[in-house]
């Protein structure tokens, strides 16, 4: 696969129109895993980037900051994004290899990239409307993250898989909330803040 502007935006098209298609073409990449991995760390940069592009457009250059924060943040999601579809799709009996749960998760959040993006030029000629290309893009993310985990993992049904990704989802947050509970951090909002 060639890495041209025409090529991604070709491969961009293909993932919103048949999301299963495009993640075996990305799949197919003869990329080594050193390289799978600095693509995602390059997304997560970018991605980085772009939020405080919003945040300067948004609230002003004062707010800036906390890009070594933002960056370790969108890191840690990410590896554990991939780690989970990698380990709980095995799990539940799918066939998916590490390397390809990596790209995949690459170039999912790609294609979030490119929404940010328009969500930054639409914040920019018509404020109101950003709202809804964030909430395009959640639904798209989750589309293609289902449509992705199924063709990575050779499942067939989309509902299944959704169910699984939402069980998986509130069983980490519990896990990490009983681990940050360990460790002694607190969490903000509780009852105790009335």
């Amino acid at each position: 696969m060639e890495l041209s502007f025409s090529a991604l935006g070709a491969l961009l098209r293909e993932t919103l129109r048949d999301p299963q298609a495009a993640a075996r073409r990305v799949m197919a990449v003869d990329l080594p895993d050193g390289a799978r991995w600095q693509a995602l760390a390059l997304v997560v940069v970018l991605s980085v980037l772009l939020v405080q592009v919003a945040m300067m457009l948004t609230a002003g250059p004062e707010v800036m900051g906390g890009v070594w924060r933002s960056a370790l943040l969108q890191g840690g999601v990410l590896v554990v994004t991939v780690l989970a579809v990698h380990h709980i799709g095995r799990g539940f009996g799918g066939t998916g290899t590490l390397r390809d749960a990596v790209i995949l998760v690459a170039w999912l959040q790609f294609v979030t990239l490119c929404f940010q993006v328009a969500q930054i030029f639409v914040l920019l000629i018509a404020p109101p409307l950003a709202s809804l290309v964030a909430i395009a893009s959640i639904a798209v993310f989750l589309w293609l993250l289902v449509s992705f985990v199924q063709a990575l993992h050779g499942f067939r049904s989309r509902g299944l898989v959704l169910l699984g990704l939402v069980v998986s989802f509130f069983a980490l947050a519990f896990a990490l909330s009983l681990v940050l509970a360990v460790l002694g951090f607190e969490v903000p909002g509780g009852f105790d803040d009335v």
